[in-house]
């Protein structure tokens, strides 16, 4: 039996305007990775927290991008680039819309949560390009993304830094909420159509040993930080995945 792939419709959406949205995505996504940094000495005066806690505002952001990557992949081969692209990027919106508004650490944390889940937008908006471009195209189109991540993580320290001096640590992420939305409304409207072509259902195993990875690190920073002795794996997993 073949292996189902996924065909992307015909779309009259200009070729160029179409690489510079998905550019957009991969620009966003790398200022995010360098835009808190200069928060990590102001964050703990900020919520009364110590400083070994609040790294994690950086720390959780990458892990659960770690795991939401290759999840992402197995939805998008499932339900198609296109609808997989629009969660992430409204993911991206209301996870710094909820760390603008935080005022004590655990919030901060959730919304840099929700800020990881959107980390597949790069990966995808490569996939996107592949699916919808020429090949003679496709060597530009991922060279002006490339292009844009290495700009975003030279603009995420700077930008970051001016915001905080300028205004406050808050925005910060009120201006990537500001940036991503009007991503979250081209994407809909420029990005093809892909329709379903993989039903199978989603496999849990990659994402619960990653799950497992994240918890037993977690677990091991923690009583490092205290000064406990490290705990066993079995001590670091949930119950429910044991």
């Amino acid at each position: 039996m073949a292996a189902p792939s996924i065909v992307a419709s015909t779309s009259d959406v200009p070729k160029p305007l179409l690489v510079a949205v998905l550019a957009s995505a991969s620009l966003l996504i790398s200022t995010l990775f360098n835009l808190v940094i200069p928060l990590i000495p102001v964050l703990p005066g900020e919520l009364n927290a110590s400083p070994g806690n609040t790294s994690w505002v950086v720390t959780a952001f990458f892990l659960v991008g770690a795991v939401a990557n290759p999840v992402a992949g197995r939805l998008a081969d499932m339900v198609g680039n296109r609808r997989v692209l629009i969660v992430c990027v409204w993911l991206l919106v209301v996870g710094s819309v909820v760390c603008a508004l935080a005022s004590t650490l655990p919030v901060l944390l959730a919304g840099r949560v929700l800020q990881g889940m959107s980390l597949p937008m790069m990966s995808i908006s490569l996939s996107i390009m592949r699916q919808q471009l020429v090949i003679v195209r496709l060597p530009a189109a991922v060279g002006w993304a490339t292009a844009a991540m290495g700009i975003g993580n030279g603009a995420g320290l700077i930008g970051g830094g001016y915001l905080i001096d300028t205004f406050s640590w808050n925005a910060v992420f009120w201006a990537t909420a500001v940036i991503s939305l009007p991503l979250a409304v081209a994407v809909p409207l420029v990005v093809p159509r892909d329709h379903r072509a993989d039903p199978q259902r989603l496999d849990a195993t990659g994402p619960q040993a990653s799950w497992r990875s994240w918890c037993c690190s977690s677990c091991h920073s923690a009583r490092w930080e205290t000064g406990a002795s490290p705990p066993s794996p079995s001590d670091c997993w949930p119950p429910a995945s044991r």
